[in-house]
């Protein structure tokens, strides 16, 4: 039986409007997909309507603070770590979920170091790290994304004339598939155009943002369950590197390398994708409930 989707306008603590989404049977684990740079929640269309996992995982999915659908101040003061946090505990609360497995693609890996950094470290059953870089600062940012990254961001944040920041915001976008060619003309639109609606004020405010990693890392030394899940073919970010600084802190840590993958592993080698995090979520499940 196909699940509607429930789909809100969530009020965070600082009144920004939060937009998300909530499909599957809640009595199910639950599973949380935060989005990376640039881009919305639009990314994960087709996982929300993949029989595989809603026959075993019920999920959400919001847009982040300066993208998409969601509230997108100028004031740097609104892109603190802790209102990162708010966020999540509004997505949370309004949906009623308990102890989701958090799934983070791109930048949307922050976003896990907001919640530790501020919220009750129980709340997470497991982080999956897909492509993602777990926290803005040395050594994971900008160590763990590649040169071709690093210029584009500098690009968005001090662009000389607007052609130029958009140029940057699509060969930043191009650059997430392997093979742009066998990309859907109307999908490439579509992951496009919520960074065409982004500030080079807002990207500042996005990058620049202070986090502080010790309760996250904390959190895996004591047995928070993370996967890194990266393709060996990504043109935007050092998996190898994320897994290789993460791995002294974990406890419970599982690599998994996607062959031929680029940045959106979720996207290009779907099924792939879901049969591990599938895998993931059923061990941390069990392990959580011995």
């Amino acid at each position: 039986m196909p699940f509607k989707p429930v789909v809100k306008t969530l009020r965070s603590a600082d009144g920004t409007l939060i937009h998300a989404e909530f499909v599957g049977d809640v009595q199910k684990p639950c599973v949380v997909f935060v989005h990376g740079l640039n881009m919305s929640s639009v990314v994960f269309d087709d996982l929300f309507c993949d029989r595989s996992l809603l026959r075993e995982v019920c999920m959400a999915r919001y847009d982040l603070r300066g993208h998409g659908r969601s509230g997108m101040p100028e004031d740097a003061e609104a892109y603190k770590s802790s209102t990162y946090a708010e966020d999540f505990a509004a997505v949370m609360r309004d949906f009623g979920l308990r102890r989701p497995t958090l799934v983070t693609w791109s930048y949307g890996g922050t976003v896990s170091c907001d919640i530790y950094a501020s919220l009750s470290s129980d709340l997470i059953e497991g982080i999956v790290y897909v492509a993602a870089v777990p926290y803005l600062g040395p050594p994971m940012f900008p160590g763990g994304v590649t040169q071709l990254t690093a210029a584009l961001l500098e690009t968005q944040m001090h662009p000389a004339d607007v052609a130029a920041y958009f140029m940057a915001k699509t060969a930043f976008v191009d650059a997430i598939w392997q093979d742009i060619r066998k990309v859907d003309y109307r999908r490439r639109l579509t992951w496009l155009a919520p960074g065409y609606a982004q500030s080079p004020q807002v990207m500042r405010n996005l990058l620049t943002r202070q986090q502080d990693p010790t309760r996250l890392l904390e959190a895996v030394s004591r047995g928070t369950p993370i996967l890194v899940l990266y393709g060996d073919l990504d043109k935007m970010v050092h998996g190898e590197h994320i897994a290789k600084e993460m791995e002294p802190h974990c406890t419970d840590m599982e690599v998994y390398v996607v062959r031929g993958g680029g940045h959106a592993p979720f996207y290009e080698h779907r099924e792939e994708f879901v049969r591990e995090l599938l895998q993931f979520v059923g061990r941390i499940t069990t392990k959580g409930k011995l």
